[in-house]
């Protein structure tokens, strides 16, 4: 999970919020894990499909 080329989010199923994210998915969104941890699944999947579309568009 940490060296993997592709983001990884180990989601709580109770709460929704991650219990940790690897180094990938830290770069691509921009935030340091404690920042990440803090915030609901849904945001996650919103910011990842975001920064997605702008690293497309500047391709």
């Amino acid at each position: 999970m940490r060296i993997a080329p592709a983001e990884i989010y180990l989601i709580d199923a109770a709460t929704l919020s991650p219990v940790d994210v690897n180094a990938s998915a830290r770069q691509n969104l921009g935030y340091d894990g404690a920042a990440l941890r803090g915030l609901p699944a849904t945001d996650l999947i919103r910011r990842s499909a975001t920064a997605a579309w702008r690293r497309w568009l500047q391709d």
